[in-house]
């Protein structure tokens, strides 16, 4: 269709051969096939003529009451579930179920003629009777039709009929051969049909006046072939001069229905009664049946019902969900979800309206030019690419009962046109009232795009009534104002709706921003019509959208009665009983319209085993032809085989059964074991083989740290056993150091227990966790720092330790920009505490942070803090335990990174620690050390806007008032380039830009010319960071002091996938193990949960070399280093073990060895199931997000933006891990927001700059 400029109307052409009008985008087949078929023409009295095209009084009338003058003269009554409801005042001929033609007795009840009755019964008072059965109706126009009908062959007949005596035993029945030619079959005169009288019922003819439809009723005139009954309606349903049919109104409504359903019950009978024909069995089945002498094929086989070849049934409608959700295994989440409602104000169906015409009586116009629009709209997304390049699309036609036709249409773009900041949100989608400067944008918003209005305003509206709603609007409006587009706690978008004051009367009611309905404007401005588009921001909407498309037709539901035969399951009845018919869905199907279309095209694969393939055979076939026929067996599985065999010097592909269970060379005995060898499925002896593999290489101490990992997080079925096996490999250094006990025989049962002294018996009734504390080591450079504290650093020292000289409890805050020396300070008073004989717990909310401190742990590992914060506040610290006799013994806590934690964090420490300690005393009267920086990253709040992040933040916190704050402002960290300082600073603070824009202009000595570059930056990156003279010269130090930060975690895994193909050694790969958790979700397949890789999950494939970086992801062994967030250096693999080296924190070189362990993600993550996945908890670290770098001090940092920072502070987090300007590079991508590679968005929350006193 041309879709030129809103309003333009001129979208049809003629053909030329057969003069019916045609839309573009419809082929030279469509109407005539080229001048191909030719219908047999039909003549139409002038007096139908005049009532169908006519605007005199009678004309209108007839028209307006055409249904029930079309029913005065039929020769049968129309059966079935017929929707006679109004939607909006427009009536729309609906019909569920089957469709019935009844055919009254000869003899009319009660004197009362109907129907065929009329034509038959008392003549004399013909048009009489007729008047009587109507009262709506006119006399004048049913003696024009009594006219009229005096040249229907038909009719003439039945009116001869009055010259027979008509009884109760009179028949009447019609002969019709669909061989003969249609042409002479199909005209009748009144002389060739033959009444036939008979005393019995057991004549050989066909039923009474019973027509059936065959694929072969209808011959052309041109050619000898004929056309299927489809093709013929569709031929004869064209829009040509002079075509009556489609001025029938209302009657053309229940034509096109009842056409539609002939065809439908066609195919259906079709598959119902040759189910007992053609029989399905397996291959190996057939051999079977034939060992046992069984010959004929009509005693073998099973039974289908309604196959997935009939479209649109529930079979069907799977199988294109399966193929679907294939697409997004390959191409990822859809990204867009589009849906276009048909406007029956369109010019081009407007323009093609006869005077005093109704669009919901021309279905045929209504289906083409609808099918026109959403031909066009795709050719905007696919090839014009409005919204970027798309990898894959799918789009669903559906017609339902309670308004007009509609398409969904799902989006995945490709990478590089993926959406993942509220710019790019905003860029394409717009839920706001139009200015109005856009005049034909607003008025087509305001027309189409107002939901409701419902709740309060209208309680009687649609989505009111919905069974789930609770009296509350089932879409949830109207929305919340709010001032940015963000997530909800359900992960969907939030659109920006900003409150501007301005409101619109829409259907009598006050309306504002809250009730818009999220549009594109480009699209909506160009289509004038309902056109949703949503943005799929989550996982979630996979299984959602993709069920919510293929959901297949309107359907109803119906009970069973308890004494049906429950066992007997017809689907092809329940199909046809639970579905409705519209006149546009009837004419969609008439006119061979698609109703799907998935792009790239998806074929399914069969998968069996060998011999197990479906072999088709008719009844009465020998299975030894059957079997013989070599075709007959093959399948697209052996066709695959047997073209890798042709292209095996070409493509690595198996060749056969037996290849597939070829692993290195060697044949397994069964699929189990060769996907055992090739890790494809968990083995139930992993923790025995990574303890083997370990014992190898572990000192019995390290071995034991080990043992006790597998105990904690892969949770064996049999740890005694597991014991028993490897006790003496677990012991063995304790079997060395008693050696000479052993020689001599003796054992723990010749030994009494020892006396204790007083300061013994005191230690055992301390905890494990208390020595622990008591023995922690104090590190040389705790000491150094201790010593040599600036003057901002020792004035908080000093109160603070004036404090405990004391015995006052204490809570204070240290605020510090990056590098002015918190963990200096920490250091200090840790060094200071532990000289003293105290107990020092020193935590950080990162676990890179929590590695800069001596003993340092995550807080919500150390005090058990809740994770998902919106379920529960309460730590999980048992009152007897032994943590909770270490935090009473505690005498110092320090919390470094504080401003990254969430208010309620916080407080769940506070209420702790009064439960434990002190419930009068703020965090139960011990002395704690918060440390943070609020111009930093703040607490990461899923889907919340950033009010509500402010919110979240200790900062908004009842206990923040009550801290005492220092405030440290000399910067250690960047010493030699205090100019560098000056600049971060005034970042930090939100000076360098204005509000509106957010725009700072970045040195120039630190921003990468992409100009030079070209378009792959990734490379670029990589090359700036890790060069390739020092990646030939690895070091652990090199890893550690330097690292690519970006955004986003989808760059961090681009830059990381790049890193390790061209780091240097054999690439080793770990594939992981994924189970479901959560019942009832078993229809998402293994291939996509394997490509899911939720936040603090390592990916099912891990790919590492020796000596790459990679961070660790779980709390293993944290009294030994191993914390969520440890650098390490993988430096030997086996395959349920790996050897790395620790290159961070206090715990710096240490040999550690890793696991598999069970990693479940999070429960706050955006999927709708619970998993959980078998594997190394290891990440790639040659980049990392902005977010996770927050805490340390990188030599070399690169700072990748290939779009803007999506998140407060990121800018400055991000530049100031460095020590000066020249250790720091900027590769940022051009985008229409910054003028130049120089000017980068900052987002600053003056807000809490403001709270905190900063500004």
């Amino acid at each position: 269709m041309q879709v030129l400029e809103p309003g333009s109307g001129q979208c049809f052409k003629s053909c030329t051969k057969c003069l019916a009008k045609k839309f573009v985008y419809e082929s030279r087949n469509f109407c005539c096939g080229d001048g191909a078929i030719i219908l047999p023409s039909s003549t139409h009295p002038p007096e139908l003529i005049r009532l169908f095209t006519s605007s005199d009084p009678l004309s209108v009338h007839f028209r307006q009451f055409a249904r029930l003058y079309n029913n005065l003269f039929a020769f049968s009554s129309i059966g079935g579930n017929i929707d006679s409801q109004t939607i909006k005042g427009i009536y729309i001929f609906k019909l569920h179920g089957q469709i019935y033609h009844n055919v009254s007795d000869l003899v009319p009840q009660d004197n009362n003629p109907k129907y065929l009755q009329l034509y038959f019964y008392d003549g004399q008072h013909e048009a009489a009777n007729r008047t009587t059965c109507f009262k709506e109706l006119n006399r004048a126009v049913i003696d024009i039709q009594m006219t009229v009908t005096q040249t229907n062959p038909y009719a003439r007949f039945f009116r001869s009929l009055q010259e027979i005596n008509i009884t109760h035993d009179t028949k009447i029945q019609l002969t019709q051969n669909p061989a003969n030619d249609q042409r002479v079959s199909n005209a009748p005169t009144s002389d060739e049909v033959t009444a036939i009288w008979s005393e019995d019922s057991t004549s050989g003819t066909e039923a009474l006046l019973e027509a059936e439809a065959h694929q072969s009723s209808h011959q052309v005139h041109s050619k000898e072939r004929n056309v299927s009954c489809r093709e013929y309606y569709s031929k004869k349903l064209q829009n040509r001069l002079g075509n009556m049919i489609l001025r029938a109104g209302r009657c053309l409504q229940q034509y096109v229905v009842d056409m539609y359903v002939k065809l439908e019950n066609t195919r259906l009978d079709f598959l119902r009664h040759n189910q007992d024909t053609i029989r399905a069995e397996s291959y190996q089945g057939l051999l079977d049946t034939i060992d046992t002498g069984e010959q004929c094929a009509a005693n073998v086989g099973r039974r289908v019902i309604l196959p997935a070849t009939y479209i649109g049934g529930p079979r069907d409608m799977k199988r294109r969900y399966l193929n679907a959700m294939a697409l997004v295994q390959c191409y990822g989440k859809p990204d867009f979800f589009i849906t276009i409602t048909c406007n029956a104000q369109w010019p081009e169906i407007q323009n093609e309206l006869a005077c005093g015409e109704e669009a919901q009586n021309r279905p045929d116009l209504v289906a083409r030019v609808f099918r026109a629009k959403l031909l066009a709209l795709k050719k905007k997304i696919v090839e014009q690419t409005i919204f970027g390049e798309v990898a894959a699309f799918v789009y669903v036609v559906e017609f339902q009962k309670r308004g007009l036709s509609h398409a969904h249409i799902l989006l995945i773009m490709k990478p590089g046109n993926k959406m993942n900041c509220p710019d790019d949100f905003d860029k394409f989608v717009c839920a706001e009232i139009p200015p109005v400067t856009r005049t034909h944008l607003r008025r087509a918003v305001l027309r189409h795009m107002m939901h409701g209005p419902c709740g309060q305003l209208n309680p009687d509206c649609s989505c009111m009534k919905h069974k789930k709603s609770l009296g509350r609007c089932k879409y949830v409006y109207p929305k919340s104002f709010t001032s940015e587009t963000t997530k909800n706690d359900d992960g969907y978008l939030v659109y920006r709706r900003r409150q501007t004051g301005e409101n619109v009367q829409i259907r009598g009611k006050t309306l504002n921003n809250r009730w818009v309905i999220p549009y594109n404007p480009y699209l909506m401005d160009l289509f004038d019509c309902h056109l949703n588009v949503e943005v799929c921001s989550t996982i979630q909407a996979v299984k959602y959208l993709y069920k919510y498309v293929y959901k297949g037709h309107d359907r109803i539901s119906f009970n069973v009665a308890p004494e049906a035969d429950i066992s007997l399951i017809d689907e092809i009845q329940e199909y046809r009983s639970g579905r409705w018919v519209s006149p546009v869905e009837a004419i969609w199907r008439i006119y061979g319209f698609d109703l799907f279309e998935i792009h790239p095209p998806v074929m399914a694969l069969p998968i069996h085993l060998p011999g197990m393939q479906t072999t088709q055979m008719w009844p009465h076939e020998k299975l030894t032809h059957v079997v013989s026929n070599k075709k007959r067996i093959r399948t697209p599985l052996t066709e695959f085989f047997r073209i890798n065999r042709l292209l095996i010097t070409h493509v690595v592909a198996p060749k056969s059964f037996e290849d597939l269970r070829t692993v290195d060379g060697y044949c397994c005995s069964s699929y189990q074991e060769a996907a055992l060898k090739l890790k494809l499925i968990e083995d139930d002896n992993m923790v025995e083989l990574s303890l083997d593999e370990a014992a190898a290489v572990q000192m019995p101490s390290a071995l034991r740290h080990m043992f006790a990992t597998i105990l904690i997080f892969c949770q064996p079925k049999d740890p005694t056993a597991v014991w028993d096996k490897y006790y003496t490999l677990l012991s063995e250094d304790y079997s060395r150091e008693h050696l000479n006990d052993a020689y001599t025989t003796k054992s723990l049962k010749t030994f009494g227990l020892a006396h204790l002294n007083e300061h013994q018996d005191a230690l055992l009734c301390q905890s494990q966790d208390i020595l622990d504390a008591l023995n922690a080591p104090i590190p040389e450079q705790c000491m150094i720092s201790r010593d040599s504290l600036n003057l901002e650093q020792q004035e908080a020292f000093n109160i603070i330790m004036k404090h405990v000289r004391e015995s006052k409890p204490g809570a204070f805050f240290v605020d510090g920009p990056g590098g002015t020396g918190k963990t200096y300070l920490y250091n200090a008073l840790y060094a200071e505490f532990r000289l003293k004989g105290k107990i020092v717990l020193p935590t950080a909310t990162s676990g890179i942070a929590a590695a800069n401190i001596p003993s340092g742990r995550t807080t919500h590992s150390r005090f058990k803090l809740p994770i998902d914060l919106e379920i529960s506040l309460s730590c999980a610290v048992p009152k007897q335990s032994s943590l909770a006799a270490l935090i009473r013994a505690t005498n110092l806590i320090i919390w470094d990174e504080a401003s990254m934690a969430r208010r309620e964090s916080v407080e769940a420490l506070d209420q702790l620690l009064r439960d434990l300690c002190n419930p009068d005393l703020i965090f139960g009267g011990k002395l704690i050390v918060f440390g943070g920086d609020f111009r930093q990253v703040l607490p990461v709040v899923q889907h919340k806007s950033i009010h509500e992040v402010v919110k979240s933040s200790m900062i908004a916190s009842v206990i923040w008032p009550q801290l005492t704050k220092f405030r440290l402002t000399i910067n250690m960290r960047a010493k030699n380039d205090p100019s560098f300082f000056d600049f971060l600073l005034s970042l930090g603070n939100g000076e360098l830009q204005t509000a509106e824009s957010e725009l700072v202009q970045l040195p120039e000595g630190i921003v990468k010319d992409t100009s030079e570059i070209g378009t792959d930056l990734i490379a670029a990156v990589a090359d700036t960071a890790y060069p390739e003279s020092d990646i030939t010269n690895i070091g652990t130090s090199m890893f550690n002091n330097r690292s690519i930060l970006t955004p986003m975690n989808e760059d961090v895994d681009d830059i990381n996938t790049f890193m390790i193909n061209k780091f240097p050694g054999t690439p080793v790969m770990y594939r992981g193990f994924d189970s479901m958790l959560t019942e009832n979700y078993n229809i998402y397949p293994s291939e996509f949960i394997n490509k899911l890789c939720p936040g603090g999950m390592s990916p099912y494939e891990l790919i590492q070399k020796k000596n790459c970086p990679v961070i660790l992801l779980r709390n293993l062994l944290p009294f030994a280093g191993l914390c969520n967030g440890t650098k390490l250096i993988c430096v030997q693999f086996t395959p349920n073990v790996i050897e790395c080296i620790i290159t961070n924190g206090h715990h710096s070189a240490e040999h550690v060895f890793i696991p598999r362990i069970k990693l479940r993600r999070s429960s706050s993550s955006n999927y709708p199931f619970q998993f959980q996945r078998n594997q190394f908890p290891l990440k790639l670290s040659f980049a990392m997000t902005i977010n996770k770098s927050q805490g340390q001090t990188l030599d070399q940092v690169v700072v990748y933006l290939p779009r803007p920072c999506f998140s407060p502070a990121q800018l400055y987090v991000a530049l100031s891990r460095a020590r000066e300007a020249s250790r720091v590079t900027v590769v940022a991508a051009s985008t229409e927001h910054s003028s130049s590679q120089h000017s980068v968005k900052n987002i600053v929350l003056f807000e809490v700059l403001r709270l905190a006193g900063i500004i």
